[in-house]
């Protein structure tokens, strides 16, 4: 007797584990200096929640992701240049 997989148990998410870090936290594993890591939260580049009134934390595993996906995209060069 075989038994099938619901089509619908294929789109569930499973629940993932997420690791929220300060930002001198990601800072320091990123090696990168505090000011750059507001600096890229503040320009929207890397995503941040905020938790209590002054605190804010990083999903360290998205910021990977993106700075992974940053190195992997080819350079463009400007229109206009040579």
């Amino acid at each position: 007797m075989t038994t099938s997989v619901p089509p619908w148990y294929l789109n569930v998410t499973r629940p993932t584990t997420v690791r929220l870090v300060r930002l001198d936290e990601a800072g320091r594993l990123l090696q990168l200096n505090p000011a750059t890591v507001r600096r890229r939260v503040k320009s929207g580049d890397w995503p941040a929640y905020r938790v209590g009134k002054r605190g804010w934390r990083l999903d360290l595993d998205e910021i990977l992701r993106r700075t992974r996906a940053e190195r992997q995209a080819p350079i463009v060069p400007a229109s206009g240049a040579s």
